[in-house]
């Protein structure tokens, strides 16, 4: 049997067939339902059926009416760019028979509509925000609930499944809050990003021009012998490990002015805007984790060069650098490269450089890595006259 999807083909009518979009998170969801039928059937009983229902009406309104032709033409949008909306939101695609979609659906589409007719942006550049949106807020919802059932697990002494069942009724309870910190954070983090984003070096860094419209600080901080912890830590241990090693490092890159770009499990990827405040967050990560009995110890590197920022995440060749730089940094110790070496020396005293000679790096060739200790000057409390207002 066949019948006519979101996407206006004909697909078979199978529960399992593949939508054609979906964000990260949520295809790794989705996969995991697929291979798990007992987690497919957690919400079966009536009372958790209810508490879905109840959950609809708060999160999404009051009916789902509209099937996807019904909600383009509500809102006055072709159905191709609505289409093209919810996939790049990250949703799958919805039978044309199946009535999905409610007025706060319809609603959006209008927003956005509006937003094309006023030609404030051009289309391939909204394309790009709402996938931004889509992406993201996929990740910060798997992110969330996890947090939420895993919450309910450790206070009321539930298992899994009844932790879902429950936080069906609880999240209405905490939706305003979690929506006024979203926007709370969105509109904060504007502000700093626009701002921050203008900066630009007035020196060039070398005697070819600039490749790549921004210099700043890229550093990666990696968990040494991770992958033989994992092998000896249960779920909950190595939940608590990764959760503890992110806060740590959190609380030492916020508070000095960096930012986390990503997290990869064992690994954290940083930015900075100025010389000295990568390599003083460098030492500090690798000090002050190496004192956490409940951590291990970590190795550090960064570089001070030209990227690229796009999408939420920072490219270039000083990435991929210290990417590699890491892997050859000893526990507990700081590298960078001879360039960015040079770059320290102006802060006199305040670092001490030791050259370990020509190493040969993957994908660059003969590089010099220095070890980076802190010097005679160097400051303990947070020196905060680089950062922003």
């Amino acid at each position: 049997m066949t019948h006519e999807s979101l996407s206006g083909d004909s697909v078979e009518a199978t529960p399992y067939k593949n939508p054609r979009t979906l964000g990260p998170e949520t295809q790794m969801l989705n996969l995991r339902i697929l291979q798990n039928l007992a987690q497919n059937n957690i919400y079966r009983d009536e009372t958790s059926k209810e508490g879905v229902r109840v959950l609809e009406r708060a999160l999404l309104g009051e009916g789902r009416r509209y099937k996807p032709r019904e909600a383009a033409a509500a809102a006055q949008m072709s159905f191709e760019d609505a289409r093209r909306i919810w996939r790049n939101m990250g949703f799958p695609d919805i039978h044309a028979s199946d009535p999905h979609f409610t007025e706060l659906d319809v609603n959006m589409l209008e927003e956005l509509e509006n937003l094309k007719r006023t030609n404030l942006i051009g289309e391939e550049s909204m394309a790009s925000l709402v996938r931004s949106v889509g992406q993201l807020t996929d990740r910060i919802v798997a992110w969330q609930i996890e947090t939420l059932v895993h919450d309910i697990m450790d206070r009321d002494g539930v298992d899994d499944a009844q932790a879902r069942r429950q936080l069906l009724f609880r999240l209405a309870d905490l939706m305003p809050v979690l929506e006024e910190l979203a926007l709370y954070a969105y509109r904060r983090q504007m502000y700093t990003g626009v701002l921050r984003l203008a900066l630009r070096e007035n020196k060039k860094l070398g005697p070819e021009p600039a490749q790549l419209p921004l210099v700043r600080g890229v550093g990666f901080v990696d968990l040494v012998s991770y992958t033989s912890l994992v092998r000896n830590l249960s779920a909950p241990e190595l939940a608590r490990l990764i959760n503890r090693f992110e806060q740590s490092c959190l609380d030492i890159i916020a508070p000095s002015g960096g930012r986390i770009i990503k997290t990869l499990g064992d690994e954290v990827f940083f930015l900075t805007e100025a010389p000295e405040a990568i390599a003083e967050i460098s030492l500090k990560l690798a000090e002050q984790i190496g004192k956490d009995p409940e951590l291990p110890e970590v190795r550090v590197a960064f570089i001070w060069g030209e990227v690229l920022a796009n999408r939420g995440d920072v490219y270039g060749s000083s990435v991929n650098l210290a990417s590699r730089l890491v892997s050859l940094a000893e526990p507990g110790s700081v590298l960078t490269d001879s360039e960015t070496a040079e770059t320290l020396k102006e802060y006199g005293d305040r670092f001490t450089l030791t050259y370990l000679g020509t190493r040969n790096v993957r994908s660059f060739g003969n590089v010099d890595p220095v070890a980076v200790t802190p010097g005679a000057s160097y400051i303990t409390e947070n020196d905060t006259s680089w950062q922003l207002p």
